[in-house]
């Protein structure tokens, strides 16, 4: 498009969207003229009055129906239903001012209710974890993060084989560990009910400085490679499932065809890593591999890292570098 012709169009639009009464007058003029201008050549061509008229509505495509197009394209169509509408609005509410009356109060409630929601969410959501030192916890993850690359159904960074590489490489944490969660099914045919998983890797609790309520947590002897597994209750679930028996301690369940032992329940205060999405299972990160080599792959990306600054250190400083 030429400037002079972006100039006239622009003009057009201003000129339409603010004398819109005096372009569409003269737009009914123009059609009408040119509707009896093809009637007078219609007659020249032998053609009934009647008929003369008809075919030159036809020839034009109907009044109305060219004028509206016309309209559309001017580009302002949106603009003039919003400023109708906007004064259909105002006559309704001056004519009705006790629907006025209800229609600001009903905004007020929606704006305050909103407002009182928000606070809720970011009370429960930004709270600290219920552990020791919390500020000391920062997150592990990839500058400028994975870019979608790879298989994914949770929002997590870091690849098993990554881990084991932050695990063994980095020098900046005092203590380093990895989690994930997933969905099992707890038990063996009709009678499997689905439960909230989390795998965590062996240095996980010490890192969280968490005690167990009964039994004992993982270690770094439970997540070796080729472990046969083992289980930590949460203490929510300990007792819905259990009703808080401490006999449980030492007894196996199912959970996804395997069999694993009852090691531990977790503190009541401990729900998970994520405010508002507790667990009811605990398995070590060592223990995916018995349900298959996916958990395995470079490119599944399933783990989450924590790390535990040392005392003084903070995030400012610069942060340790791991070669994928």
């Amino acid at each position: 498009m030429t400037l002079d012709r972006l100039r006239q169009v622009v003009r057009l639009r201003l000129r339409s969207l603010f004398s819109g009464a005096a372009v569409d007058h003269e737009l009914d003029e123009e059609l009408r003229d040119h509707v009896e201008r093809q009637t007078e050549a219609n007659l020249l061509s032998g053609m009934t009055p009647v008929e003369a008229r008809r075919a030159a509505l036809v020839a034009i495509g109907g009044v109305r129906q060219t004028a509206e197009q016309c309209r559309d394209q001017r580009g302002v169509r949106a603009y003039e239903s919003l400023a109708a509408d906007t004064r259909y609005a105002f006559r309704v509410l001056r004519r009705s001012p006790a629907f006025a009356l209800v229609a600001i109060s009903s905004l007020a409630l929606g704006i305050g209710a909103f407002l009182a929601i928000f606070q809720l969410v970011d009370a429960i959501r930004l709270r600290t974890l219920p552990v020791e030192a919390p500020h000391e916890l920062v997150d592990v993850r990839i500058n400028g993060g994975r870019g979608g690359w790879g298989l994914s159904d949770t929002a997590a960074e870091i690849t098993q084989p990554l881990w084991q590489q932050i695990r063994a490489q980095q020098t900046v944490f005092h203590h380093v560990f990895a989690w994930g969660r997933t969905g099992m099914l707890m038990g063996t045919g009709v009678d499997a009910v689905p439960v909230r998983g989390l795998y965590f890797s062996g240095e996980s609790f010490a890192t969280l400085r968490l005690s167990p309520a009964h039994g004992r947590l993982f270690s770094s002897a439970d997540d070796r490679p080729g472990c046969e597994g083992a289980v930590v209750l949460s203490h929510a679930f300990w007792q819905s499932r259990f009703g808080g028996d401490r006999a449980v301690l030492g007894t196996s369940i199912t959970l996804l065809q395997q069999r694993f032992p009852i090691v531990g329940v977790a503190p009541p205060d401990f729900t998970g890593l994520e405010v508002g999405r507790a667990f009811d299972v605990a398995l070590p990160i060592c223990a995916s591999s018995l349900f298959g080599k996916s958990y395995e792959r470079r490119d599944f990306w399933w783990l989450n890292v924590i790390g535990r600054l040392p005392t003084g250190v903070s995030i400012a400083n610069p942060a340790c570098s791991v070669q994928a």
